[in-house]
């Protein structure tokens, strides 16, 4: 079994904009560095390629976190764990201002 870190990246000017990462990587802060190096990188092909939707947050006030770590025997059931985490995030924040 793999042991599975799930990183909290949230725009601190707005916490209802955030993402669950999920990372096999012995050190997930090295897992937002890769992130931040992939971005990098489609920047030099000159924005060519597949664009993630996590690079959004490298644009703005951020912050990550790990929020929990778990074991898991494969990729599969790690990332359908990481839709229980972004639930139970959303679940309490307050509801949006109209």
């Amino acid at each position: 079994m793999t042991l599975y870190s799930f990183i909290k990246i949230t725009d601190n000017n707005d916490p209802y904009t955030f993402i669950i990462e999920c990372t096999g990587m012995v050190n997930p802060k090295a897992r937002i560095s890769c992130l931040r190096a992939n971005l990098f990188s489609w920047e030099d092909r000159g924005c060519t390629g597949k664009y993630r939707d996590i690079w959004n947050f490298f644009f703005k006030d951020y912050s990550f976190y790990i929020v929990e770590k778990r074991e898991f025997d494969n990729l599969n059931s790690a990332r359908a764990y990481k839709k229980i985490i972004y639930n139970r995030y959303l679940a309490k924040l307050p509801p949006p201002p109209e």
